[in-house]
């Protein structure tokens, strides 16, 4: 096999990888966007920012049931199919990753976003 075939052989397998990688890429891309979009295409997989209405029935065992609204103010009915996160009692916001089905959120991820715990010190006694 002459030197040219070798380096045309080469550059097709890396073009190859690359047009793999440039696709496994792009398949896993998940977009933020709010219900009423996540609602209107309900086999794709959105991440959605909101709250976690405390105040409206929520259940927990083997799976986390709670309502939430998003950036746009609606509230929908999310369903997580494992336990209550231990730190979303203190989250400031939530974001959830899944599917709509029936007007239902179905989240395969929770993300929550805590207060910090540390805060900037206020530098207005300090003399230099």
């Amino acid at each position: 096999m002459s030197k040219k075939m070798k380096l045309i052989i080469g550059i097709g397998i890396i073009a190859v990888f690359t047009v793999i990688g440039f696709i496994s890429l792009m398949g896993s891309k998940i977009d933020y966007a709010d219900f009423n979009t996540a609602k209107s295409k309900p086999g794709k997989e959105f991440q959605i920012k909101g709250e976690w209405l405390k105040d409206m029935e929520s259940k927990s065992g083997t799976e986390f049931e709670f309502y939430m609204k998003d950036v746009n103010n609606i509230v929908m009915k999310v369903i997580y199919n494992k336990p209550k996160p231990d730190n979303i009692e203190h989250a400031e916001s939530v974001v959830v990753r899944g599917k709509v089905r029936n007007d239902i959120f179905f989240a395969s991820h929770i993300l929550t976003k805590c207060p910090s715990k540390y805060t900037g010190q206020d530098d207005s006694n300090i003399s230099y």
